[in-house]
């Protein structure tokens, strides 16, 4: 379980950091990462996927639909010590064990020029890439869906300065939270590519 005051200083923080500009108000799980003085200089939030996900987890990797979650948002300060971030998923990954979640699966922003290297060397699997779909920015940057809140047309995203701009695939990440799935996990890792600039 999590307190209202956690999830609402995680999600001040990343609206502050993440590239989105926000994040969703209700999570399965928000962490926050705190200096010894007690500032928040890291957070998480933890989300179920969306069900072509979860279903395409559990056909690969035989793990229970309702076992599968997904990490949504993750930012850290630039200035914290490297190891923060890896620090973080680490203790984000005991929590999800002591809970039951059996998969984890998150993905890396190519457009955003985020290669998954934290995951990488959290020891996440890289399993390939999504498909390239655009996606609509407001004009404050901030990424927008069509189904936010409210679901409303191409034309109506047009009319609020909403611009479609070009994707890029994302790269994504399985891990095994519960350690009895970890070798079918393993048997869908690839190569990681060369990736060229975003």
């Amino acid at each position: 379980d999590i307190t209202a005051s956690i999830l609402d200083d995680s999600v001040a923080l990343i609206v502050k950091l993440h590239y989105s500009k926000g994040g969703p108000r209700t999570a399965c799980l928000s962490s926050g990462l705190l200096t010894p003085e007690g500032k928040l200089v890291g957070g998480t939030l933890w989300l179920p996927p969306p069900p072509g996900a979860a279903k395409w987890a559990v056909k690969h990797t035989e793990c229970d639909y309702p076992k599968v979650i997904t990490l949504s948002r993750m930012v850290i300060e630039e200035d914290v010590g490297k190891n923060a971030a890896s620090l973080m998923l680490g203790s984000n990954v005991k929590t999800l064990r002591a809970d039951g979640y059996q998969v984890a699966v998150t993905y890396a922003d190519r457009l955003e020029g985020h290669t998954g290297g934290v995951y990488q060397a959290s020891n996440w699997v890289y399993v390939g890439e999504t498909a390239t779909r655009p996606r609509w920015v407001d004009p404050e940057g901030a990424m927008r869906s069509l189904r936010c809140t409210v679901n409303i047309s191409a034309k109506e995203a047009r009319a609020r300065g909403w611009k479609r701009v070009p994707g890029l695939p994302k790269a994504i990440f399985v891990y095994a939270v519960n350690r009895r799935y970890r070798k079918n996990v393993e048997a869908m890792r690839k190569p990681y590519p060369v990736l060229a600039p975003a």
